[in-house]
């Protein structure tokens, strides 16, 4: 839904900077730190 302008995603800065149309919203103050885990499928490594 976001390419579409509905909603927000939530991309690291690295995918963000590569999509045309985006923009970046600043937030007052520094965002809570958390620890995130990531999986992948086998045959995409």
């Amino acid at each position: 839904m976001w390419p579409h302008g509905i909603g927000i995603a939530v991309l690291s800065q690295v995918v963000g900077s590569q999509v045309s149309g985006l923009r970046r919203l600043h937030l007052p103050g520094e965002l809570p730190a958390t620890e995130i885990r990531t999986g992948y499928r086998r045959d995409l490594q």
